[in-house]
């Protein structure tokens, strides 16, 4: 990791694909992940897939790709109870 990005490449959450979900029984449905439906709000935690960080959503500060990646700022776990760092974390649709 960059010392002048305090992001790696790994830290952007969701992506644009489809995939067959099971929702119980013998049913299934496609559900694209990442879509506006099931995107994390402000005030719920998300954790990475890749490095198992929680980050605590605070508020939504913009997007980019069009409106289709919303940013948030959120609170890293490690400082959720510590200090007041913030992080920004880009969700793509």
């Amino acid at each position: 990791m960059d010392s002048r990005n305090p992001f790696s490449t790994k830290m952007e959450i969701g992506s644009s694909s489809k995939q067959t979900t099971d929702i119980g029984s013998s049913r299934s449905s496609d559900a694209e992940i990442g879509s506006s439906s099931n995107q994390p709000r402000p005030g719920k935690t998300i954790t990475d897939p890749y490095t198992e960080d929680t980050y605590l959503l605070i508020l939504k500060i913009g997007s980019f790709s069009n409106g289709r990646c919303p940013i948030y700022k959120a609170l890293f776990s490690r400082n959720m109870y510590r200090s007041p760092d913030l992080f920004l974390v880009a969700m793509s649709l």
